[in-house]
């Protein structure tokens, strides 16, 4: 188990752990709706300073991760990751009813809300094969 870690510190409100108090601190701000950091630009407001750094970026238009198969670039590593699966076929995202795959997470939830009908509150924490989150073993 290579990133088995302790994370005593539980969320009072849905019990997530955490393995320092202070990103407990930063996750509380999901539930209490405070956002001390703001945008100095627009006034996009978060609890977390590295999204607000994100943030920052599409207004300096720094667009760092070029696409190597066409002209696209993107602000953060992870949008070019998923743009990639178009040029590879990658479908690792499973819908857990029916045998359709998608390339990222949230458009496998949009097709359960519209083809198997669930709103997004039922839809559970899924792994990209399609199982329950909570059945995987950490």
């Amino acid at each position: 188990r290579v990133h088995e870690k302790s994370k005593p510190f539980l969320c009072s409100t849905c019990g997530q752990g955490f393995s320092t108090a202070s990103t407990l601190k930063q996750h509380c701000t999901v539930h209490t709706r405070v956002r001390p950091h703001a945008c100095n630009v627009c006034g996009f407001r978060t609890g977390y300073s590295s999204v607000l750094r994100r943030h920052m970026n599409r207004h300096t238009h720094t667009k760092r991760y070029k696409c190597t198969h066409c002209p696209k670039e993107f602000l953060e590593p992870g949008g070019l990751a998923r743009h990639m699966r178009i040029h590879t076929g990658e479908r690792p995202y499973k819908c857990p009813t029916c045998p359709l795959s998608f390339i990222d997470g949230w458009k496998r939830k949009v097709h359960i809300m519209r083809v198997h009908q669930l709103i997004l509150e039922e839809i559970p924490r899924l792994t990209r094969d399609g199982r329950p989150a909570a059945a995987v073993i950490r």
